[in-house]
């Protein structure tokens, strides 16, 4: 990785300088540098040099700037330490508590009772009268529920606004997803008919909740996201039985495959979707064309569009942990199943460098991870023999990942290593689909034909 740097202006008593300082180097060893730019040597009567910050407080040698927390532009001042300034002293202790309690975060505010309050008012609201239908008959209940549901919800998104408004709508709307379980609960439906009612909850959820919060688009595309993968995930089973047919293949690892084929397309597509709803895509257009933009309106982008996405990477990841799971449950074919999961598992892998955040790509990386685990429970089903070394080559990869952690490539290995990922991405993208119309059957069925 690049050696990152910090601007700092160093003032000394004959010279003053603008430098770009290692930030990861120890202060100490960069002083005698300082001291030739700046013309400074230390006096035997005045003892070693030191820096100070404008507040009189001491970098110590030992720590580099980042350590320290110098922040780009600081002043720093090249002093003796005989002649350095007193660091700062309290005066007033009760002040100062008062003041350190009050910058502390997580300190109890409006928005913390607004939570609580909303929180107990859902659940009491919901206990109390899921205990006043138990005098129906529990089909009757059960739909009771979802209608009480839909009220709750039509009636958060209606008398969302900022304030007090604003937690009445958020307490709503847990009301309304606690009456939803429990009426889709009561109802039993078959899987994955069940599942998929509550994926769709989800997104009609996550609709609701955007009209709630500060940053809005981030939960309609959210919201979208969750609508097609539950709609990917609510076809897949149909369209699977159908191309199965009468050939002997799972009907649920065939399913599974298609919902974690689309999850890649749609995280390929999330930064675009993300950049074009928030409007940053219209705002360089504008920029582009000599309109003004305000800093405000890109700020509020830039938020949105990454709240987008970390909310539809936590979906994405969930779907694609579902989907690498239950492909590696397959007893049936495994000549076609192994490499699918491989390529599945190493797509989702090398996709996740896309995205910036440690929000977006930790619940991708945890995905990931579940599927290697799901792809060496696979291998020891085709090949039980060998589980010892499926085992010891997972603990091998577990060891070249944490040796990875802490070895800093050169930038041209880096580039290398990125360009080859970007070909192997390319190459798992593409594989899925023949190995999984080879998981159908069709192969050997247009061989029989032909």
């Amino acid at each position: 990785m690049p050696t990152p740097y910090t601007r700092v202006t160093l003032v000394g008593q004959r010279r003053n300088a603008d430098l770009l300082l290692p930030s990861d180097t120890p202060l100490g060893t960069l002083l005698p540098q300082i001291l030739d730019v700046l013309n400074d040597q230390p006096e035997d009567s005045l003892g070693t040099k030191l820096l100070v910050r404008p507040d009189g407080d001491e970098i110590p040698p030992s720590q580099t700037l980042s350590e320290s927390e110098v922040l780009d532009g600081e002043r720093l001042r090249l002093v003796s330490r005989t002649e350095a300034p007193p660091a700062p002293i309290v005066y007033d202790l009760n002040d100062s508590v008062s003041d350190a309690t009050e910058a502390v975060p997580g300190r109890w505010s409006p928005v913390y009772k607004y939570i609580s309050c909303g929180l107990l008012a859902a659940l009491g609201a919901w206990f109390a009268i899921t205990s006043l239908l138990e005098t129906y008959t529990p089909e009757l209940q059960d739909w009771i529920n979802l209608a009480l549901a839909a009220v709750a919800l039509i009636g958060a998104a209606v008398v969302s606004s900022p304030g007090r408004q604003q937690a009445v709508a958020a307490t709503l709307a847990g009301a309304g997803t606690l009456f939803a379980l429990s009426g889709l609960t009561g109802l039993g439906l078959p899987a994955p008919w069940g599942y998929i009612a509550v994926g769709v909850l989800a997104a009609v959820v996550l609709g609701v909740l955007g009209f709630i919060v500060n940053r809005p688009l981030s939960m309609f595309i959210a919201a979208a996201v969750t609508g097609v993968l539950v709609a990917v995930w609510a076809v897949s089973p149909p369209l699977a039985d159908w191309a199965i047919g009468d050939r002997t293949a799972d009907p649920v690892v065939g399913a599974a495959a298609i919902p974690g084929i689309a999850t890649l397309l749609v995280l390929g597509m999330l930064p675009k979707i993300a950049l074009g709803v928030s409007g940053l895509a219209g705002m360089d257009d504008r920029h582009a064309n000599g309109s003004t933009v305000l800093r405000r309106d890109v700020d509020r982008a830039i938020e949105s569009a990454h709240g987008g996405l970390i909310a539809s990477a936590v979906i994405c990841a969930a779907s694609a942990a579902l989907s690498l799971w239950l492909v590696g449950g397959d007893t049936l074919a495994y000549p076609f199943s192994l490499p699918l999961l491989a390529s599945l598992v190493l797509a989702l892998g090398l996709r996740t460098r896309s995205f910036p955040l440690a929000a977006q790509r930790i619940p991708l990386y945890l995905a990931t991870g579940l599927g290697v685990l799901s792809l060496v429970r696979l291998a020891i089903g085709f090949q039980p023999d060998y589980q010892g070394v499926f085992l010891a080559l997972l603990l091998v990869l577990a060891l070249v990942i944490g040796a990875g952690l802490s070895v800093d490539l050169p930038d041209h290995s880096q580039a290398r290593m990125r360009k080859a990922g970007d070909t192997l991405e390319a190459i798992a993208l593409l594989a899925p689909i023949p190995l999984l119309i080879g998981y159908y059957g069709i192969y050997a069925t247009l061989l029989e034909t032909f």
